[in-house]
């Protein structure tokens, strides 16, 4: 017997109870079916590519060879292969990671899907399927079609979602019908995804285990916090976080629920009319109203702090509360949709007077300590702006407005064992966070999605593209001049250093993870996942100090695509497609702008397509007048068994480096040479066409080469069958592009 809904019979506008309405055939239209986007590309390497086959010739090698092999694998000491193959591998990595040449073909079938769902009327559920595909949790089942839930109207999908929730489902207040309509997919769905949460508890058999651990604990790896973090070493937690089928449920559910919400036509709930609905429930509180230029606080603002749903009407809106964030283990799903405005996204901030960092909020800060006078991170525990602890967590902003997001940490696109989205659809946006934020995910997807504007996004580490093991975090901007800034902390340039610490520059950087990043915990064996920034066009800046513009540590893949415009990036060290420990960092640029590589902050090294320990580095440019300057292991270089590659494609290029160490390099490096002397490094370079310009070294009796215009080169260090260096400038083509 469905429940009474007192609050739905107050005229024929609004949606009623009787038995005529129940039984009433609404028309949902044809069977909803995912968006179709780009099938993979062929990423053979059989075309015609002179340059290209050159250059390897120089080097030693040929096309088969520029990669890692068998052999390569064999030949590391014996501990390797067991390190190396832990349970947490995506099975991408090491396809993408050991073929370099198709570097610029792998992102493109990603790009590709990306843009085409940046464009489409679901392009947020196609999105999320596509990173739920790189972490091999493939979503098939189609959406949920409200022709066949069982929900005929809005009582029924409302009567099914209390039964979840726990409610009486007695709401105070009245919708139009044609709202009540529209809402039937979005609470089927939500319902859907809050039984999926719950039935993920049943998973959770270690000892002392609880949902409530995981949704306060499972970020705790590198957003460290007192009370400390799942223990991911222990066979039980493992078997939770990687188990396939609920992973994939989950990511089916977060797909399934952001069809719905963007198959929605909210402009229905656009009129004069107002509207003031709600219904308490265990999970959450649904609520539906605001017209004017409201305010939302906690604790004393007129909200509880777990809401379900919430449906806000118009005008210009300040939250000072989690916003589309889960709350607590209970409340497994919610969902925030302001329907326009120029709209604010704030916390209740607590003064700590450090001029260079964001209010704390009541958690307050950790640290200073001894070495790391600067390191007074933030110890906040309140996801917030689109992010799912355990859970889903979803802000829709619409619009177009000029909005402002600022938080402190898991905020802004953030998932662990679970899926955050943050969607904004257009204007000129500013996102403000520290850490663990702006599309980053750990065991679970991270998504922040903006349609277009001049936006900027500044952070400090594990962002704007960011994954930590098991995880997918996606930053895809449409469009607009926008501005990426994760805090450098050079103190020459205006930063301030060691906020979060950086090993190889703990006086003059941060250590950063952004734009583009892949994380894994080395000692522990836990491989990396997938973190991306997809920028498709417009005059853009990037900033960033250590691992940062399409990097990766300890079998962490971490890709930088920017589709064009005249681009500046800036940053210090593992950059730029750089890459550590069996890891893989991407850069690529497309399009014809002019683009300058550190012509601002100094660079240190490993970075423009370069790889260190079994890594691969990829930077490739497409056109345009380009500036390079780099230091050490730059500029297609391998080090310690590494592989290299740096392309640009045309243009009237100008490079500089005051190193040896680069420009198509082949090193063992004093660290490998001996332990792994039959293990290759291959580090290659190739400009294609332009008249271009080299301040260089010159050339040595130890073997390197100064580049020159038109001409060849190569450097092996050590000069031993095992070194492949080669560099060429010339016309031609490369076989090796961005964007196709």
């Amino acid at each position: 017997m469905k429940p009474q809904l007192l609050g739905f019979c107050a005229g024929s506008l609004l949606l009623g109870c009787t038995a005529a309405a129940v039984d009433e055939r609404h028309d949902w239209g044809p069977t909803r079916v995912w968006d179709e986007a780009p099938a993979a590309p062929d990423c053979s390497l059989d075309g015609n590519a002179p340059l290209l086959d050159e250059v390897l010739d120089y080097a030693g090698l040929e096309r088969d060879a520029f990669q890692f092999l068998d052999e390569d694998w064999d030949n590391r000491p014996p501990l390797g292969r067991p390190v190396t193959d832990d349970a947490f591998l995506l099975p991408l990595h090491p396809l993408w990671r050991d073929a370099p040449l198709r570097a610029g073909c792998n992102v493109a079938g990603v790009t590709a899907r990306l843009d085409v769902y940046s464009d489409s009327d679901h392009g947020l559920a196609g999105s999320v399927r596509e990173a739920a595909a790189m972490l091999d949790r493939a979503v098939e089942d189609p959406p949920l079609d409200p022709a066949s839930t069982g929900s005929r109207d809005f009582a029924a999908a409302l009567a099914g979602l209390c039964e979840i929730a726990g409610s009486d489902c007695e709401p105070d207040g009245v919708l139009p019908e044609l709202a009540g309509w529209e809402l039937v997919p979005v609470f089927d769905a939500i319902a859907h995804a809050l039984e999926t949460r719950y039935r993920r508890d049943e998973r959770i058999e270690w000892s002392e285990g609880s949902p409530e651990e995981v949704f306060e604990r499972g970020g705790n790896h590198i957003l460290p916090h007192p009370d400390g973090s799942l223990e991911v070493n222990s066979e039980e937690v493992q078997d939770f976080l990687r188990s396939r089928s609920r992973a994939t449920h989950s990511y089916r559910a977060a797909a399934r629920l952001l069809f719905a919400l963007e198959h929605a036509d909210w402009s229905v709930f656009s009129s004069d009319h107002a509207i003031d609905w709600q219904l308490e429930t265990e999970a959450g509180l649904l609520r539906i109203g605001g017209l004017g230029d409201d305010s939302y606080e906690l604790p004393e603002g007129q909200l509880p702090e777990d809401l379900l749903f919430m449906l806000e009407l118009g005008g210009d809106d300040e939250y000072r509360i989690p916003a589309g964030a889960n709350t607590s283990a209970q409340n497994g799903v919610s969902v925030l949709v302001d329907l326009n405005g120029n709209d604010f996204y704030g916390y209740e901030e607590v003064s700590d007077h450090f001029d260079f960092l964001l209010p704390a909020d009541e958690a307050g800060r950790f640290g200073p300590s001894q070495d790391f006078p600067n390191a007074r991170q933030s110890l906040s525990r309140q996801g917030r702006q689109g992010a799912g602890l355990y859970g889903y967590g979803i802000l829709f902003d619409l619009g177009g407005g000029d909005d402002s997001y600022r938080s402190l940490r898991m905020s802004q696109g953030y998932g662990h064992v679970g899926v955050g989205v943050l969607h904004d659809d257009g204007g000129d946006d500013s996102y403000e966070c520290e850490a663990g934020c702006q599309g980053a995910g750990q065991w679970g997807i991270g998504l922040l999605v903006d349609r277009g504007g001049g936006d900027s996004y500044s952070s400090i580490a594990y962002s704007q593209g960011f994954s930590w093991v098991g995880g997918a975090g996606l930053l895809i901007d449409a469009g607009g001049d926008d501005r990426y800034d994760c805090a450098h902390g050079h103190p020459d340039f205006g930063g301030t250093p060691g906020i979060y610490p950086s090993a190889q520059m703990p006086a003059t950087a941060n250590s950063s993870f952004c734009q583009g990043a892949g994380f894994g915990a080395r000692m522990d064996s836990l491989s990396g996942g997938v973190g991306m920034l997809r920028d498709r066009g417009g005059d853009d800046s990037y900033s960033a100090g250590v691992f940062a513009q399409g990097t990766g540590y300890w079998q962490g893949t971490g890709v930088l695509a920017d589709g064009g415009g005249s681009d500046v990036y800036d940053a210090f060290w593992y950059v730029q497609g750089g890459a550590a420990h069996y890891a893989l960092g991407i850069l690529v640029d497309e399009g014809t702008g002019d683009d300058f590589l550190n012509q601002q902050l100094p660079p240190r090294g490993v970075m423009q397509g370069s790889g260190h320990d079994f890594s691969t580095g990829v930077l490739i440019n497409e056109q345009g007048d380009d500036r390079y300057r780099f230091s050490s292991l730059g500029m297609g270089a391998s080090n310690c068994n590494g592989i290299g590659l740096a392309v640009d494609n045309g243009g009237d290029d100008h490079y500089s480096s005051d190193s040896r160490s680069g420009w198509g390099l082949g090193n063992h490096s004093g660290e490998c040479i001996e332990s792994r002397p039959r293990c290759r490094s291959m580090g290659v370079m190739i400009d294609a066409g332009g008249s271009d310009s080299y301040e260089a070294p010159e050339s040595d009796p130890a073997g390197f080469i100064r580049p020159e215009n038109d001409s060849a080169w190569g450097y092996r260090v050590h000069n031993n069958d095992y070194e492949h260096g080669g560099g060429i400038d010339g016309s031609g083509d490369s076989g090796v592009h961005a964007g196709e």
